[in-house]
């Protein structure tokens, strides 16, 4: 197991497990055990094993795409337990659903290695991150640090703004989130208080990017932030675009890059906080944007899948035909969701080279962006994982 990268402050540790009222970690939801030992096969249970015949059908068009299956289980928790929120940890899947149960699957073979209720179903989570042997539940108010391999809770930690975003994690115990208020703030994990903030004059959605050594981050007015995550200062004066952000910004770590809702995209060096260039578009942007080796690929409405060249924001090609976002690589194509039908796009001239319906397919999740693994959830929470054939 992984060496952990900080410690537990004053206000962390067993003092705050007598008083974690409504969280109870380690509830029984799939078969984990309260001892934190791995579960074994018969924790999938067959009220989880999907039919045959089900399971046959579901697999068919990404046999197309390059993916055989590897395991499947049916909804665990019916409708009402609908998944909210799947990520990848390392070995580990993580499904946190709308009651606030997180379950964290074995990414091997979809057993239950333990189950946490987070507590309140009305309390807002924005989002689960695995830092070496901890899982950090953050929500608008509070971090709860849960053990990887038990799922006992070793700490919880107040947050000092409410948070909007998901975090960006920095040297693996400072998380950065983004304010309702406009402030984007470090809370740092090793002794759990707020490290520092600063102040942006609208509020955050997207989430803050990691770019190097600086963190980056946009607000709704469109004042871009370019940050040291250790100690918040500034690396350059505020940028300034014209809008804010319905997706986050991304890294290929030199620059940041943004699809704004003001119908363009943008490219700010990491290092200098410079404009580098500016492509405008026809359309409002609001979906999530990719960048891989040296290329950004943007949906935009009515001119279809863009491929920019992130050295200059030259348009490499556009097709009309493809839309939604890249998630993956596959044998050399893109993989691009639309959140209905998934296509094989050749990313050198755009071409569509498979296009197939994903009916029932309601998120897909990556271990690996190059040939790596799809995590599926179907329905309200049917899980499969798929792997390269």
């Amino acid at each position: 197991m992984p060496s952990r990268a900080w410690t537990f402050g004053r206000r962390g540790g067993r003092t705050n497990l007598i008083a974690i009222g409504a969280l109870s970690v380690a509830t029984l939801l799939g078969g984990c055990s309260t001892n934190g030992a791995r579960v074994s096969d018969e924790s999938v249970t067959s009220a989880e094993r999907i039919p045959t015949r089900t399971v046959t059908q579901q697999a068919e068009p990404f046999r197309t795409l390059g993916y055989s299956l590897s395991w499947s289980l049916g909804d665990v928790g019916g409708s009402a337990n609908r998944t909210r929120m799947l990520d990848v940890a390392d070995d580990l899947i993580l499904v946190h659903d709308v009651s606030n149960n997180l379950v964290a699957r074995e990414l091997s073979n979809g057993q239950s290695r333990w189950a946490a209720n987070l507590g309140n179903p009305l309390t807002k989570f924005v989002g689960n991150v695995r830092i070496n042997d901890r899982i950090i539940a953050a929500s608008e108010t509070e971090l709860l640090i849960l053990d990887t391999a038990t799922g006992r809770l070793d700490d919880r930690q107040r947050l000092a703004v409410l948070a909007n975003t998901a975090p960006a994690v920095a040297n693996d115990y400072m998380l950065i989130f983004g304010t309702a208020t406009g402030e984007v703030f470090g809370h740092d994990l090793r002794n759990g208080f707020r490290r520092w903030g600063f102040a942006l004059n609208q509020r955050l959605r997207g989430k803050p990017v990691i770019i190097g050594q600086v963190a980056g981050a946009v607000a709704e007015s469109g004042q871009v932030l370019l940050v040291n995550p250790l100690n918040g200062e500034a690396v350059s004066r505020l940028g300034q675009i014209y809008g804010g952000l319905d997706n986050n910004p991304v890294s290929d770590g030199r620059n940041m890059y943004i699809a704004s809702v003001d119908q363009s995209i943008y490219a700010y060096s990491g290092s200098t906080g410079e404009l580098l260039w500016r492509v405008r578009t026809q359309s409002r942007l609001a979906a999530q944007p990719t960048v891989h080796d040296g290329t950004l690929y943007q949906y935009v409405p009515n001119e279809g899948m863009l491929a920019i060249a992130t050295r200059n924001g030259s348009r490499q090609w556009a097709n009309p035909e493809v839309d939604g976002e890249v998630i993956a690589i596959r044998r050399g194509n893109l993989l691009v969701w639309n959140g209905s039908e998934a296509m094989l796009v050749d990313p050198a001239t755009g071409d569509v080279r498979e296009r197939v319906a994903l009916p029932g397919v309601r998120l897909i999740r990556t271990k690996g962006f190059v040939d790596g693994e799809l995590i599926v959830v179907f329905g309200s929470s049917a899980l499969s994982r798929f792997v390269s054939r």
